[in-house]
C-alpha cells in the first residue's frame, strides 16, 4: 500500500495546496469583507452539494472494492442518479433567489460556487475507480491537472478583475475542466460507458433509500463545519467570519491526510473485513496509531509556529487569529483520533450508526452554539464545535469496539 500512500498523498496535497495558494493571495488582494463574502459563498455552497453527491463519494468505493464485477453498473447508476439531484438542485438555487433571501451578490457568487462544486463532485466519483484498482497515480494526474488550473485561472482573474463574480466563474471554469478530463480518462482507461442508459427509467426511490445513510453521513459532515459559521454570522463582522473561516481553512490542511489515509483503506478495509477479520484487525489497530501521532506532530508544529504561519498564509490582517488557534488544534487531534473508528462503522455494515453518530454531533452543535456563540461569539463558536466533536467521535469509538470487537 506503500505507493498507494503516496499517489494519494499527492493528490490531496495538491488540491488542498491549490486552496491554500489560492487563500494567500485572495487574503492579501482582497478586502477583508469581500474575503469574508468569498469564504461565506463557499461554506453555503459546501451545504449545497449535500444534495448532489450524496454520500456517492463512500458508498461507490464500498460498493465496488466487494463488487469489481460490476464496475460499470455501479459508475452508470451513481452518474445518473447525480444527474438528476443535480438539476434538482439548480432548480431549488432559482426557487430560493425569488424569496430574496440573498442579495444580488450573493445570489451568483454561491451560485457559481455550487454549479462549479457539481463538477468537482462528478469528477472525484470519475476517479473512484482507480482508486479501488490502486491506480492512485492516474487520480495524481488528474489533480495535478486540477491545481494548475484552479491556481492558474484564478489568480490571472484575480489580478485582472478582482470581483467576486470573475472570481467565482474562475472556480468554475477550472473545475468544469476537471471534471471533463477525468471523465476521458475513465473510458479511456476502464472502458466504462458511463452514458450508456442515461436516459432509461431508474428507480430512483430505491437509489434514494440506499444511498440515504450515506448521503446524510456527508451532509452531517458538512455541517459539522458550517452550522458554527451560519450561526456566528448572525453576531459578528464580516471581517470576524473571515478570521474564523481562515481558523478552518488550517483545519481542512491540516487534516489534508486525513483524506489521504481514508482514500487508501476504504477499499482495503471493504476487502479485509470481509476475507481477513485479523488482518483487518491488525490493519486498523497499526493506523489508528499511526494517525494518533501524525496528528500530534501536526498539531504541535501548528502551536510552535503560529504566528509565522498565520503571516505567512493570510498576512497581518488576520493577527487577531493568533489567539484561537490553540482551539483549532484541539479540532484537528480529534479528527485524526477517529479517522479509522469512523471507516470501521462503514465497511462493517453499520453506516447507520455512523450516522446516529454524526447526527448527535450535528444537534450538539446547533444547541451549543446557540447557547455559547450569543455570548463569547468565536471562542463560543469553537467550543460548541470541540463539544460536539467529541460527543460524534466518542460514539464511533463506542459503536466501533462494540460492533467489530476491535
Amino acid at each position: 500500500m506503500k505507493r498507494s500512500f503516496i499517489y494519494s498523498g499527492i493528490s490531496q496535497f495538491l488540491k488542498n495546496f491549490s486552496n491554500l495558494i489560492i487563500l494567500y493571495f485572495f487574503a492579501r488582494l482582497l478586502s477583508l469583507n469581500d474575503f469574508g463574502i468569498f469564504s461565506y459563498g463557499l461554506t453555503i455552497a459546501n451545504i449545497f452539494i449535500i444534495l448532489f453527491d450524496y454520500g456517492y463519494n463512500y458508498k461507490l468505493t464500498k460498493d465496488m472494492a466487494q463488487n469489481e464485477s460490476q464496475f460499470e453498473s455501479l459508475m452508470q447508476g451513481a452518474f445518473k442518479m447525480k444527474t438528476i439531484l443535480s438539476l434538482s438542485g439548480i432548480v431549488l438555487f432559482f426557487v430560493i433567489y425569488t424569496t430574496g433571501l440573498w442579495d444580488e451578490e450573493y445570489y451568483w457568487v454561491l451560485l457559481l460556487l455550487t454549479v462549479s462544486s457539481i463538477f468537482s463532485s462528478f469528477a472525484n466519483d470519475l476517479n473512484t475507480p482507480f482508486r479501488v484498482l490502486g491506480k492512485f497515480y492516474i487520480e495524481t494526474v488528474h489533480y495535478s491537472l486540477y491545481a494548475v488550473f484552479l491556481i492558474g485561472f484564478s489568480l490571472y482573474t484575480l489580478w485582472s478583475y478582482g470581483d467576486l463574480f470573475s472570481l467565482s466563474l474562475a472556480f468554475l471554469f477550472a473545475r468544469f475542466l476537471f471534471f471533463v478530463i477525468s471523465l476521458i480518462m475513465v473510458v479511456k482507461y476502464t472502458g466504462i460507458n458511463i452514458f450508456k442508459g442515461l436516459f432509461q427509467k431508474i428507480n430512483v426511490l430505491f437509489e434514494l433509500k440506499e444511498g440515504f445513510p450515506y448521503a446524510l453521513q456527508i451532509g452531517s459532515s458538512v455541517f459539522m463545519v458550517s452550522i458554527d459559521t451560519l450561526i456566528l454570522e448572525r453576531y459578528v463582522s464580516t471581517e470576524d467570519i473571515g478570521i474564523y473561516q481562515a481558523g478552518i481553512k488550517i483545519v481542512i490542511a491540516a487534516t489534508f491526510f486525513i483524506s489521504v489515509i481514508q482514500n487508501v483503506l476504504l477499499p482495503n478495509f471493504s476487502n479485509t473485513i470481509v476475507n481477513d477479520k485479523k488482518l483487518f484487525i491488525k490493519t486498523h489497530n497499526k493506523y489508528t496509531m499511526y494517525c494518533l501521532l501524525l496528528g500530534g506532530v501536526i498539531t504541535a508544529g501548528i502551536l510552535i509556529t503560529k504566528s509565522t504561519l498565520i503571516r505567512i498564509l493570510f498576512g497581518e490582517n488576520f493577527d487577531a487569529l493568533q489567539d484561537y488557534i490553540i482551539a483549532f488544534a484541539g479540532i484537528i487531534i480529534l479528527r485524526y483520533f477517529a479517522l479509522t473508528y469512523g471507516l470501521v462503522l462503514t465497511v462493517s455494515g453499520n453506516q447507520k450508526k455512523r450516522l446516529y453518530s454524526t447526527l448527535s454531533g450535528n444537534i450538539s452543535l446547533i444547541i451549543f452554539g446557540l447557547v455559547f456563540i450569543p455570548l463569547y461569539q468565536i471562542w463560543g463558536a469553537l467550543l460548541a464545535s470541540i463539544l460536539s466533536h467529541i460527543i460524534m467521535y466518542g460514539m464511533y469509538f463506542i459503536y466501533s469496539k462494540k460492533e467489530t470487537s476491535l
